[in-house]
């Protein structure tokens, strides 16, 4: 006869034996259900500790008599979803009963139902269904109605108490429709595992699947269970036990009421209360001992840290070392005994058991030397030096089997076969691609018979040659010797090397003008010319930018006629064929610009000292060698204001006169009273520091130098940057519109940091920005030193305001050696060049980069030995196209009479903006050479 109970237990299962007791340390709230054909809708509470049943007070209006619904405690709340209330009325509303008022002995709110209002479209009207939580989420999960069964699941967000819409991040429906199961979200790090076991799929059909949901991924599993398996029921009263991290089953319903009880270890897949997330490296060699890197949830310190890699009969099992909660340390064990595969890796602390995540280390047979091959253009016969030559490493096993990982280490011999003191080696860099492949780079630093010695270094640092290792290569010289008719210029310092067109120009360093070659025949021939138009100084160390339109500005130097310092401004161009003309620019000089002198702190009286004589007046660019020329900022603190200016100095003796109304009044001397309503400092204390003092500096052209750095930006505006000045180093700019009907010099505007005091900087202008590279700066004890940028200096340009803003840029590839008085020019669009130049000790720097601004990335195109340069000078070259112009000096000559192009230099450029991989996708032993 079918009967309800309102009798209670519990099931201490505590230890090995289960045993049936009476209840402790726990309230239990009962809503509704059914005893035959009545429904209720009352709430009774049973007091564990006093063993009685209490029928509390309840306000708001309650929901309807029902059975078969679900509830969930939530907070302070307890959430009732759905039921039947009998007479095929089948519900999908939504309670709350708010226990706070409850729960605080101090509060006299009684137990209080209401209807929170939800967003979205929630499951629709079923009983026999689920609900459950896990963190921010409230779950309904199946059940039924009076026509159907359902396998969906809804999720209600309980921050934003709205219900995921279909595909907004809700999991797929269940894989089958089930009601009266057990469905429950149970604690796992790093994400929660929604478990659902028995229920009925159909008309006295039952499950006894279990299965398991990842919360984080949304993705359902059927875990394979071992032991026997209960029989297949519906209305089965579960309970999880965290402690042993397992399920207590007692009883359903199976077309007769069941009262067996079963246990379900869950740990395998709610795993302890840690997780393993990642590891680095992923994969290394089958003898093991390489240190990997675990990164985690949770992770602790404890007695023993155990790491698993793979499992079962093929398991090893290191110990590991805690570093913090999220990193464990520690080395491959040796796996040859099992081979070279893919192994789970897990993760045990004190015992807790194995992570549950799935974790995978690569072991590699270990890497055999003579099985790997290397080929490529850069092992041909025939090769360049200067240019960085490729070819590939193709790594193999011990069975011959390509390699599908990297982590290899090469180690690179480049030797000159002739070079017994080693002045000469190679230099290489290499590219793990990760896959078995690796990419190498080398050079030479000059013409001859190379040997390149391949080894491979296994982990115990031993070193053995790969198969066909060494390799010979000779080098040739990329450079082509042009010959030039015509008396070579002599060599000499201080000289600038120019593209106007299609003349090459040499100007600077002695008193001879301009000497010329023509390139636009086959036969070149050296040429002085007869330079018509203004005079203008000779000079050496000057700034030379290329001036749309066909100009070549001139701008500062040395003058070689009384060694002064100048600040003038030329352009020569060349009206008509053969006719070359200098233009002295007259420029307005700055306008009147605000100038902030530093603050002078008034020291203790003293007593007099001798007055000094008066020091004799700047003469600008005409004074003595040796003096420096005073900065606009000196210029207007020693200029006094004409009489009747304003601010002009009273008479001595003449009192001040007094500061209009509404103006601040002068500050008192030292030792007067303040004035009325002011304050005196505190006893002790210090007056306050004095501003500095805003002045309006007088006009002035720029400071004269030399080792200035220019380039033309936004156009046709001349910008130039520092410089030495009277054996000072300078940080200024100055800028002037070479396209004005009146030219003038501006000051721009800086926002940011200036760069340092430094000559010979290496400046370009794109786009509207302005970069600046290296320059020789000078240390508080007079010692120059390069300036090594971590990064390129960039200012971007407003044509506008005149004005330049400091941008901070992080570049990429090979970064250029530190240099001074380099080339530094745009050479295509987005994309600079620079060449040459000095290092610290006035030693050459032979190597030529490219710089795209787009990227802001280097690439290294050439680098040589320094002596193949005119010693003590450094390279003197030009760019005419694509193609490289320099001058050097034939053995024992004093002339410039070795005229030198690469042309090499343009398939090069377009070989680095159009780089085409080395195809290795199908390289067996029998096409080992074959390369694209």
């Amino acid at each position: 006869k079918a009967q309800a109970f309102s009798d209670m237990f519990t099931l201490d299962f505590s230890t090995d034996v289960f045993k049936w007791e009476e209840i402790s340390k726990t309230k239990i709230l009962v809503f509704g259900g059914l005893d035959r054909r009545k429904r209720y809708g009352d709430i009774w509470i049973f007091d564990t500790s006093t063993k009685k049943w209490e029928q509390p007070a309840v306000d708001g209006a309650p929901p309807t008599p029902r059975a078969h619904h679900s509830a969930t405690l939530v907070g302070d709340k307890v959430f009732f979803f759905g039921g039947y209330s009998g007479h095929g009325k089948t519900s999908s509303d939504f309670y709350a009963l708010e226990l706070d008022g409850y729960l605080d002995p101090e509060s006299e709110k009684p137990l209080t139902w209401t209807m929170p209002t939800l967003k979205g479209k929630g499951p629709g009207p079923r009983f026999d269904h689920s609900s459950t939580l896990y963190p921010n989420r409230y779950v309904v999960f199946g059940g039924q109605d009076n026509c159907q069964m359902y396998g969906d699941i809804h999720y209600l967000d309980l921050e934003k108490m709205a219900w995921d819409e279909e595909g907004g991040g809700s999991p797929m429906s269940y894989s089958f429709d089930v009601c009266s199961q057990y469905a429950a979200a149970i604690e796992s790090v790093p994400n929660y595992k929604l478990f659902c076991i028995f229920g009925r799929k159909d008309l006295m059909e039952y499950s006894n699947y279990v299965e398991v949901m990842d919360c984080g991924s949304m993705t359902w599993s059927n875990p394979p269970a071992s032991g026997e398996s209960p029989e297949a029921r519906e209305d089965t009263a579960i309970a999880y036990d965290n402690r042993a991290c397992r399920l207590i089953i007692f009883g359903g319903w199976a077309n007769r009421w069941l009262g067996d009880l079963h246990t379900l270890n869950v740990a395998p897949i709610i795993g302890p209360p840690y997780a393993c997330m990642g590891v680095a490296p992923e994969f290394g060699p089958v003898f093991g001992d390489t240190e990997v890197t675990l990164k985690g949830i949770k992770f602790r310190q404890g007695n023993k840290i155990e790491v698993r890699f793979g499992s079962g009969k093929m398991e090893a099992i290191v110990e590991g070392r805690c570093t913090d909660s999220s990193t464990i340390v520690c080395r491959t064990p040796n796996y040859e005994l099992f081979g070279a595969m893919e192994v789970d890796l897990k993760v045990s602390i004190n015992g807790e058991g194995w992570t549950v995540n799935n974790i995978k280390f690569n072991y590699f047979a270990n890497t055999s030397a003579k099985n790997c091959a290397a080929f490529g253009p850069g092992l041909q016969p025939e090769g360049m030096f200067g240019i960085e030559m490729p070819f590939l490493i193709l790594a193999k096993d011990t069975c011959a089997a390509r390699r599908t990982s990297g982590g290899d280490k090469f180690v690179l011999t480049i030797t000159h076969t002739n070079d017994p003191k080693g002045l000469y080696p190679g230099t290489w860099r290499s590219v793990d691609l990760d896959d078995g492949v690796y990419e190498v780079f080398y050079q030479v630093p000059t013409k001859g018979r190379y040997q390149i010695d391949v080894n491979y270094e296994d982990p115990q640092g031993a070193q053995s040659p790969i198969r066909g290792s060494p390799f010979f290569v000779e080098c040739l010289d990329p450079w082509t010797v042009h010959r030039v008719a015509g008396v070579a210029p002599n060599k000499r310092k201080g000289v600038n090397l120019n593209t106007l067109g299609k003349d090459v120009l040499l100007y600077g360093g002695n008193n001879l003008g301009v000497t010329r070659i023509n390139t636009a025949h086959d036969a070149w021939t050296w040429e002085q010319l007869e330079v018509g138009g203004d005079a203008v100084p000779h000079r050496s160390n000057q700034s030379t930018s290329l001036v749309p339109g066909g100009m070549l500005a001139v701008f500062s130097g040395l003058d070689l006629s009384n060694g002064s310092d100048l600040h003038d401004l030329n352009t020569l161009s060349q009206p008509s064929e053969g006719n070359f003309e200098w233009k002295h620019h007259t420029v307005a000089d700055y306008a009147k610009r605000p100038v902030r002198l530093p603050a002078v702190k008034v020291e203790e009286e003293a007593p007099p000292a001798e007055e000094a004589p008066p020091a004799p007046a700047s003469e600008g660019a005409g004074s003595e060698e040796g003096s420096r020329p005073q900065t606009a900022a000196e210029e207007a603190k020693s200029e006094a204001p004409a009489e009747g200016e304003e601010g002009a100095a009273t008479a001595e003796g003449e009192a001040p006169a007094a500061p209009a109304e509404g103006e601040e009044g002068a500050a008192p001397a030292e030792g007067e009273a303040p004035a009325e309503g002011e304050e005196a400092p505190a006893e002790g204390e210090e007056a306050p520091a004095e501003e500095q003092e805003v002045v309006l500096a007088p006009p002035a052209p720029p400071t004269p130098r030399q080792f200035a750095a220019s380039c033309m930006v936004s156009g046709k505006k001349l910008i130039t940057f520092g410089g030495e000045s009277g054996g000072e180093l300078i940080n200024d700019f100055a800028l002037v519109d070479m396209s004005a009907s009146e030219l003038q010099w501006v000051e721009p505007a800086v926002k940011g940091e200036v760069p340092f005091p430094s000559k010979g900087c290496c400046m370009a202008a794109a786009n509207n920005n302005l970069y600046m590279f290296g320059g020789l700066a000078r240390d508080d004890e007079e010692q120059d030193y390069l300036l090594e940028n971590p990064t390129m200096i960039v200012y971007s340009f407003d044509a506008m305001s005149n004005s330049l803003t400091r941008q901070e840029i992080q570049t990429t590839g090979p970064m250029p050696e530190s240099r001074w008085n380099g080339i530094f020019v745009s050479n295509a669009p987005n994309q600079l060049f620079l060449y040459g130049g000095l290092d610290a000790k006035n030693k050459a720097v032979n190597s030529a980069y490219l710089f795209d601004t787009q990227k802001a990335k280097w690439t290294m195109l050439y680098r040589a030995d320094a002596e193949l340069t005119p010693v003590g000078i450094g390279p003197i070259c030009t760019l005419v196209g694509q193609r490289m112009i320099t001058l050097n000096m034939n053995p024992g000559s004093p002339k410039f009479d070795l005229v030198q192009a690469c042309h090499a230099w343009s398939p090069l450029m377009d070989a680095v903006n159009q780089r085409t991989p080395l195809n290795v996708a199908a390289v067996d032993d029998e096409s080992i050479h074959r390369f694209d």
